[in-house]
């Protein structure tokens, strides 16, 4: 009897989910705590891992399917129930493999009978020796092995047999026609490759089944002399989400952008300075970012309008700095927030990042490490931007943006000098933040980091 799995309880808030991914098939083993399939929520994914050792024994969804709490996924066969336990001896065991042998033999001889008299002696010289290999096997086949060996012969009898993974191979073909792309056996997504399981995966991306794409007579023609292809991939739930919070933010607040430059050199110099004591004390490495959240801080405290939302007509104060950093994955980019930022040390805002940016990397952040924040922190520099206008994240009404650091040629108590450099941009909602706020806001932040002794003296 096999067992259903089920979608486990959604967060609260989030009322359905998407398969986005099975890591298993038909007929696959699972150990306990295998993850077999992950649910994509408008902010999170969800793995479903295996509550007990067994086989699949059916999938009831598949990938880009909505489910709701309770839906069954799949069923699961005890590994006790998948295995063949006869009542019998071992003598029984031996027997039914070498009846299947004989079964086999039998087919082969009715086959003859139509041949000539030379290619049935033949054809009993083969019986013979299928006979004696089939009563070597019968003898040392042990207990648990003699399953195995009856589906290997099974096996052997039918070249048409298809695991399940040719399957969906043999299925995805004629689904576009018949064409075996190379790059479909090659694509892979963020999560699977960071959980490890197993049970092999399937070789595309689950979540990214290929459509065909309708094309005019002129365009096929085109496409069939130069071998130009194009291929039509659903969104994920995520990608979906984000664009519209991109466009509700747009459509419903004011945003303007102002910008500011920020030398470097003290911050560098002082992380430089005490990289290896701070790592060896704290466990963690110094980075610049708990130098920017502290800064903001400081910042959001002297401006409460940065800090503040508007809801309704009313304006909402926070006396609280949660801070989200935004953290890039290969589905999206996320937000986790580090609450009382204001109240932490350095190395506390550290290792908060760093795991944050672990976890979000091999989706294990939750709903609520994402839920909330006043302000926000997006680090484009990373990357290599230069200057960039950040997009506000609602109710909040401002976000910083950091850049790549750049060595110009500045001038500096009138002498020309070479400073790595930084471009902040702030954008914020003039609806509630006015335009010498905003400027004397990313003012103080820069001052804090050209001279970060006034973060340790609170001046």
């Amino acid at each position: 009897m096999a067992d259903d799995i089920k979608v486990p309880l959604l967060p609260e808030s989030v009322n359905d989910a998407v398969v986005s991914k099975w890591h298993v098939g038909d007929g696959d083993h699972v150990a306990e705590g295998d993850i077999i399939a992950e649910l994509e929520t408008d902010k999170i994914v969800l793995e479903v891992p295996a509550p007990q050792s067994g086989v699949i024994a059916s999938l009831a969804k598949e990938v880009g399917d909505r489910v709701e709490a309770d839906d069954v996924l799949c069923s699961l066969q005890a590994l006790s129930e998948h295995v063949s336990q006869p009542s019998g001896d071992m003598d029984h065991k031996q027997h039914v493999v070498s009846a299947d042998v004989n079964q086999q033999q039998d087919e082969q001889s009715a086959s003859s009978d139509i041949i000539s008299d030379d290619q049935s002696s033949s054809s009993g010289i083969i019986s013979d020796e299928q006979s004696a290999s089939s009563d070597a096997i019968s003898v040392d086949l042990g207990q648990d092995d003699a399953a195995t060996a009856l589906d290997q012969i099974r096996l052997h009898r039918s070249s048409a047999s298809m695991s399940p993974s040719d399957r969906r191979k043999h299925y995805r073909q004629d689904e576009a026609g018949g064409r075996n792309d190379a790059n479909d056996e090659n694509v892979a997504m963020s999560g699977e490759a960071l959980q490890p399981s197993s049970v092999s995966a399937p070789s595309t991306t689950d979540s990214e089944v290929e459509r065909p794409v309708a094309q005019t007579d002129q365009e096929g023609a085109n496409a069939s002399t130069s071998h130009r292809q194009q291929r039509a991939v659903p969104m994920t739930r995520l990608r979906q989400t984000i664009a519209q919070r991109l466009m509700e933010s747009q459509h419903t607040t004011a945003s303007l952008t102002t910008f500011n430059e920020l030398d470097m050199t003290k911050v560098m110099e002082l992380r430089k300075r005490y990289q290896e004591d701070f790592s060896k004390k704290y466990g963690v490495k110094l980075g610049f970012m708990s130098f920017f959240t502290k800064a903001c801080c400081r910042a959001l405290q002297a401006f409460p309008e940065v800090n503040a939302s508007i809801v309704g007509t009313d304006v909402v104060y926070h006396d609280y700095c949660d801070i989200g950093i935004a953290v890039s994955t290969e589905k999206g980019l996320v937000v986790p927030i580090i609450r009382d930022a204001d109240q932490l040390e350095m190395d506390e805002i550290e290792f908060e990042i760093s795991d944050y940016a672990q976890r979000a990397k091999s989706n294990k952040l939750s709903l609520d490490d994402l839920t909330g924040g006043t302000f926000s922190i997006t680090n484009g520099g990373v990357f290599g931007s230069m200057l960039s206008t950040p997009i506000l994240n609602p109710p909040q009404s401002a976000i910083l943006g950091m850049h790549n650091i750049v060595k110009r040629a500045v001038v500096v108590d009138n002498a020309i000098q070479v400073r790595p450099m930084m471009f902040l941009a702030l954008t914020y909602d003039h609806r509630l933040i006015d335009g010498s706020q905003a400027v004397q806001f990313l003012v103080l932040i820069k001052e804090l980091l050209e001279d970060p002794d006034r973060l340790l003296l609170q001046i």
